[in-house]
């Protein structure tokens, strides 16, 4: 892709006329951390992690396993520590002109301009988020097809262009403390802290935090904790030889049987199977 920059803590993974994959790997302590911009291209991003990230025309969120930054090309952005490990993630560059196709079919006006990506972040289903990570881990064992990788990719980026992460008719100060509970659910996600000592640690009431986190994200705190912890159980699934009931508690979870159950709900398969699936 051309005008594509790969950053040092960065590994190219696939690069065709239409999109690039890469890896993003970035520890909290690296004296990078905190700024970096403006991008070379337009990006999709499926974060590992959490990380708080500003972008400089005043947008502020949490990027997350739940929640995909985009970049339009020459974007500049600042990000802050969520998590302890720093910033991973997964990124997809798209062509200007493959994108300019994809977003004309649902917003013809910026489709014409530089900044067609009119949102900062998007929320990611679930078969999209399976998806783009079968697509990054075939690229990394050195299974992956080409035609595959730019199929599933646009029809990916495609589907979670259409999912808007919050409502547009939210105060900036209720915007703000959702902002603040998905930090904290960020850092806190394998704790079971309940509605009112999260309320605590923000400094306000349980109603008012519960309501303005529905109202602004479309989902519950519970929902959105939830997916935290199972999008990143796919790692411990896949990379690592723990058994799903050590998963299912460091997690979070009451044991292994509701790990069981609300991973089939989220994925439609079960952690096992799913586990045999990666590993095949």
């Amino acid at each position: 892709m051309r005008g594509l920059r790969v950053l040092p803590f960065e590994k190219l993974l696939f690069a065709s006329e239409i999109l690039a994959a890469g890896t993003h790997r970035l520890p909290a302590d690296d004296p990078r951390f905190e700024s970096y911009g403006p991008t070379s291209a337009y990006f999709v991003v499926f974060p590992r992690n959490s990380t708080l990230l500003e972008y400089a025309n005043g947008d502020r969120f949490v990027g997350s396993p739940a929640v995909a930054p985009l970049y339009n090309r020459g974007q500049e952005y600042r990000r802050r520590k969520v998590s302890a490990e720093g910033d991973f993630c997964d990124w997809f560059a798209i062509a200007p002109e493959t994108l300019r196709e994809l977003v004309a079919k649902t917003d013809p006006g910026a489709a014409d301009s530089d900044r067609m990506l009119r949102a900062s972040h998007v929320r990611v289903a679930p078969r999209d988020y399976l998806r783009q990570r079968a697509i990054v881990d075939s690229l990394l064992d050195g299974s992956a097809d080409a035609l595959r990788v730019e199929e599933t990719m646009l029809h990916v980026v495609r589907s979670v262009l259409g999912a808007p992460v919050s409502s547009p008719n939210v105060s900036p100060r209720r915007r703000e403390l959702a902002r603040a509970a998905a930090e904290l659910l960020g850092r806190t996600y394998m704790r079971n802290a309940s509605l009112a000592q999260l309320a605590r640690e923000l400094g306000t009431s349980p109603f008012h935090l519960a309501r303005t986190f529905k109202r602004t994200t479309g989902e519950t705190l519970h929902q959105h904790r939830l997916v935290l912890r199972l999008h990143s159980s796919l790692a411990m699934l896949r990379d690592t030889n723990r058994d799903l009931s050590t998963i299912a508690l460091d997690l979070g979870f009451a044991d292994h049987s509701h790990f069981t159950v609300a991973f089939r709900r989220r994925f439609g398969v079960t952690p096992s199977r799913y586990r045999q699936r990666a590993a095949f």
